[in-house]
């Protein structure tokens, strides 16, 4: 294995690794559309797209 393969396993391992960590602590809902005023205008779960 090549040195540039295993920085980029070594990052793809430490974003899961980071994301597994951080998930408990993130909030049930969360915003995810912002309006022209830069206002929320839509939510969704701490789950949609992540696990």
């Amino acid at each position: 294995m090549r040195k540039s393969e295993v920085i980029v396993l070594g990052i793809i391992l430490l974003s899961f690794t980071v994301s597994i960590y951080f998930y408990p602590k993130m909030p049930e809902r969360m915003a995810a559309h912002w309006n022209a005023q830069g206002e929320v205008n839509g939510y969704m779960g701490n789950s949609g797209g992540c696990f």
